[in-house]
């Protein structure tokens, strides 16, 4: 059996007993990630026709690609791994569409660049086809770009610009030394003799891009340890594994449909843990209720379930400029005025922003506006 970085996350996050739910193909709710999967898809097609055209492809036909892309994966879906997924919603469909589109646009594709490109190896850690039988650790890539570059002393160089998609608004520097981006910077590592890796990770939705660098020759060490890691990894998911539900089970996307979890919420003598896998199961099954009583809620003589119209009452936006008239107006000093206001951490943030186009250091100017104090919050924190 091959493993993905995704496996390994798994294992890491929850329990062991994860990945035999996911080996069963037991189907999760996978609604957070089919925009991402139709931007991706998008993407890969806008690339290879890219390549076929030996150029980056005028938009009007980027266009048409996407639309063909978004029609199939709304009416036949898509294979992942082999294993075949029903088609994805419309809406999720136009929405991964838009994004790739919008992205293409200000980042036109190369035409010699490799997208959704699969990943092998065997135990010996030799590239493989991506069915071999023999292949123990699989990965695909979104982007790979492999460049000669000759710097201004006249040195010539191999760079692979190596990018990851992402669909969610934020993203971090810790993406950048993650399972995923570990093995993405090994797997081009040993199939390409480049002299620097650029590891990317970008936001598809922000324009925002990260960016870790890694010369092969001097970190050729840390490269070995990663790939050595990633090997002890596979050897440990290929044993038998055990559940251990409790705390763990917080954000397992397979908590719902676990017996164990199920038996630790029902018959648990440990109250905490009792109260952990039951909070699991919870949020396991949150968001597929709330996709399914968004139209309409589920009703019974007790009660209902889904959303309710609730009437609040908010600021309106002139509202301080509204307030300072009138205090002024009946006597009182404007200083007097803004001593009573309060200004909440949001709001100072978005001071600092507009004072910092004025040249002024926006973390100068938040640092000035803002304290920190430590205080306790209730829940379950992994």
């Amino acid at each position: 059996m091959a493993y993905h970085p995704t496996d390994i996350s798994l294992r890491e996050r929850y329990c062991g007993h994860a990945l035999n739910l996911k080996a069963k193909n037991t189907p999760y709710n996978k609604d957070i990630f089919q925009v991402g999967v139709a931007a991706h898809a998008v993407l890969e097609n806008l690339g290879k026709a890219c390549n076929e055209a030996d150029e980056p492809i005028p938009y009007e036909q980027a266009g048409q690609v996407a639309e063909q892309t978004t029609i199939e994966l709304a009416s036949q879906g898509r294979a992942y791994d082999g294993i075949p997924e029903p088609p994805m919603k419309i809406k999720q469909a136009l929405e991964g569409k838009a994004l790739a589109l919008k992205h293409y646009v200000y980042n036109p594709l190369p035409p010699d660049g490799l997208y959704e490109e699969h990943f092998a190896y065997n135990e010996a850690w030799e590239r493989v086809d991506y069915n071999d039988t023999s292949a123990v650790f699989r990965t695909i890539l979104d982007f790979i770009l492999i460049e000669t570059v000759t710097d201004e002393d006249g040195d010539t160089y191999t760079t692979a610009i190596v990018r990851d998609y992402k669909s969610s608004w934020y993203i971090d520097k810790d993406m950048l030394d993650n399972v995923q981006r570990r093995a993405q910077a090994v797997c081009v590592w040993l199939a390409n003799q480049v002299d620097l890796l650029k590891m990317q990770v970008f936001s598809l939705r922000s324009g925002q891009c990260l960016e870790r660098l890694i010369y092969t020759q001097t970190e050729q060490e840390t490269l070995e340890q990663w790939q050595n890691d990633i090997g002890t990894a596979v050897k440990i998911m290929a044993q038998k594994q055990v559940a251990s539900p409790g705390v763990s089970c917080i954000g397992c996307p397979y908590a719902y449909c676990c017996s164990y979890v199920s038996e630790l919420a029902t018959h648990g003598k440990h109250t905490i843990r009792k109260y952990a896998a039951a909070t699991a199961i919870s949020k396991a099954l949150d968001k597929s209720v709330r996709a399914l009583t968004k139209e309409s809620p589920y009703r019974d003589a007790n009660g209902l379930v889904g959303y309710k119209q609730k009437e609040r009452v908010s600021a309106k936006k002139d509202a301080a400029q509204t307030m300072a008239k009138i205090w002024v107006s009946n006597g009182g000093s404007l200083s007097d005025y803004i001593g009573h206001l309060s200004l909440s951490v949001t709001q100072a943030k978005r001071i600092a922003k507009l004072l910092a186009k004025q040249g002024l250091d926006a973390d100068t100017v938040l640092n000035a506006l803002s304290s920190k104090s430590t205080y306790s919050q209730f829940g379950i924190h992994k």
